[in-house]
């Protein structure tokens, strides 16, 4: 994932450092989103195939990976076994 950001941003233009700052905003705003669904009860998060647990590992990944992003990820995996 690093690197296909750092291509993006030497593609449009941009160091790469200079592109960490929205990537950064981002990340902090989906860990907002994140957050969000845990006002959810249990039932709720169970019918979009999550777990309190899921929420929690989220929001303890690096502040520079999208919490939401690796969430949907997990989701869908997680269905996908079913």
């Amino acid at each position: 994932m690093r690197n296909y950001t750092e291509t993006q941003a030497i593609q449009m233009g941009v160091h790469p450092r200079q592109a960490l700052l929205p990537r950064l905003w981002r990340s902090w705003r989906a860990r907002r989103s994140v957050r969000l669904l845990e006002r959810m009860d249990d039932h709720m998060l169970r019918d979009m195939g999550l777990t309190r647990e899921d929420l929690r590992w989220a929001q303890r990944l690096p502040l520079a990976q999208d919490a939401g992003a690796a969430l949907e990820d997990l989701r869908l995996r997680v269905l996908r076994g079913r």
